[in-house]
């Protein structure tokens, strides 16, 4: 008798249910079968949560979780005070898909705020015109590939052991990038300018400062 063989690449749980009961007439495997594939079918993956620029602000991210801004966030003018990202949770990334988060242009409002929160990952978009820090975020958080421009605050406050990378930081009122006094984070492949470039951190290499040689 030749031997069947079942090829599990080319057959869907049906049919490798049939296969196998005509091969082995065995009830148990084909009910192991149906369990497991309820069991695989039953099993959440892992999904990204869009958040939209649609009111209200700020936008709250509760979880710790991977987010997709998926169109542009504007803050109106009379919310001076008001940020346009809160995290509330460590262990966030938040993929900004090249939209922008705008500011009013005044008061005090952050960009992105996930001040206290661990392990925070920003990247792929614009921040502007908020008239209070661009993105403020806890210990061993990352900022890539960001242009943060005109804020009136400072660009990036970030520490301890924070890395911002591959991004653009331009005529924000305050320092471009805020480290304080900590020398655990680092700075690689950015653009900076501004009256105050960079406060603390460690130069990693490939960064312009108003022009010149970075810190």
């Amino acid at each position: 008798m030749p031997e069947a063989r079942l090829d599990s690449s080319r057959l869907s749980l049906r049919e490798g249910s049939e296969m196998l009961k005509k091969v082995t007439g065995g009830f148990w495997v084909v009910a192991a079968l149906a369990m497991l594939g309820a069991t695989v079918l039953s099993t959440p993956g892992f999904a990204q949560t869009k958040f939209s620029g649609k009111d209200p602000f700020p936008k709250k991210l509760k979880k710790s979780n991977s987010y997709l801004q998926v169109s542009n966030i504007t803050i109106p003018a009379k919310n001076t005070t008001t940020d346009g990202v809160d995290i509330t949770a460590s262990n966030v990334t938040v993929d900004l898909q090249g939209y922008t988060i705008s500011g009013p242009g005044s008061g005090s409002g952050v960009g992105i705020n996930a001040s206290g929160q661990s392990n925070v990952t920003i990247e792929n978009g614009i921040i502007t015109g908020m008239g209070g820090a661009a993105i403020i975020l806890g210990p061993n958080s990352v900022v890539r590939n960001v242009q943060i421009v005109n804020n009136g605050g400072d660009g990036v406050d970030c520490s301890p052991a924070c890395l911002i990378t591959s991004s653009v930081v331009s005529g924000n009122g305050g320092t471009g990038l805020n480290f304080g006094a900590d020398t655990t984070s680092g700075y690689s492949n950015n653009v900076i300018s501004g009256t105050t470039a960079v406060a603390g951190g460690t130069n990693l290499g490939a960064n312009v400062c108003n022009g010149g040689t970075c810190p």
